[in-house]
């Protein structure tokens, strides 16, 4: 995971382990379009908590992975959920500017380079850490992901209610097209490049699920600009704003009192040859 603007931005290692079955799903799917060796380097590029490093670690048993993300919090909690494993190596960086030991015979990265305002810096550093060849597979969240949910989430922000604490509001997110994307990739120099956009689902069992996955992941760029003295209180009625909003603008069948804790992402999935 990316976005460490300071403190406040820090994301929540403990809970985030806790809801990300859903990125952990859909990297497994992005892993299976490409058989890794058992010697090769690969580098997890915003590892979080290292649900899916654990799975490219196994898979290259006699290679190594750099585990690399911004955020210290995922990096101490992805050490402690892999420290039986000899060959990871983490660390904390930026990916954007990150330098490695050694070249890398594949970047992954999912669920990770929206939170990365400057694609052509960052694919830039992609090109020099990469071997001749070597290849890039990564998902992310694409133009017009969870359309619905920021449309709400700006609407709100934008309200009298809550628009005095979001005065130097920065947008922290970068949807790109396929065409963007294949653009930059192209006018870097790497080949066989392709971007195709996919539509996902992501469902969950309960309204307390549901929400803590909202609170630890998509809202929270949101709820870092809200005070969280007073119990939380201005964050909480934020939060109940907001499911109130989703509510009126969801159509479905279940009984009018109910909502349909569904997400509907737009996945961006990228790959490249230096």
């Amino acid at each position: 995971m990316e976005l460490d603007n300071g403190n406040n931005n820090r994301w929540d290692a403990e809970n985030y382990h806790r809801v990300s079955t859903v990125q952990e799903s859909w990297a497994i799917e992005l892993l299976e379009k490409r058989k890794m060796g058992e010697y090769e380097v690969v580098m997890d590029a915003g590892c979080g908590t290292g649900r899916v490093t654990e799975t490219i670690a196994n898979a290259v048993k006699s290679g190594r992975v750099y585990a690399v993300d911004i955020d210290g919090n995922m990096i101490t909690k992805a050490k402690e959920n892999l420290k039986g494993f000899s060959n990871i190596t983490f660390i904390k960086s930026d990916i954007s500017e990150v330098s490695l030991p050694e070249k890398t015979d594949l970047i992954f990265s999912n669920a990770v380079i929206h939170w990365i305002l400057d694609h052509k810096k960052l694919f830039s550093n992609f090109w020099e850490l990469l071997k001749p060849n070597g290849e890039l597979l990564i998902q992310c969240g694409g133009r017009g992901n969870l359309e619905l949910v920021h449309a709400i989430l700006e609407k709100l922000r934008k309200s009298i209610t809550f628009k005095h604490y979001f005065a130097d509001w920065k947008n922290p997110w970068n949807f790109a097209s396929p065409e963007d994307i294949k653009k930059t990739l192209n006018d870097i120099g790497f080949k066989d490049t392709q971007a195709q956009l996919k539509k996902k689902t992501a469902e969950f069992g309960d309204y307390q699920e549901f929400t803590l996955f909202m609170k630890t992941v998509v809202m929270k760029p949101y709820l870092a600009y809200l005070p969280s003295n007073n119990n939380n209180e201005t964050r909480n009625s934020f939060m109940g704003e907001f499911m109130d909003e989703l509510k009126k603008n969801q159509i479905t069948s279940r009984i009018e009192a109910d909502i349909d804790l569904k997400l509907q992402y737009v996945r961006l999935d990228i790959t490249g040859r230096k």
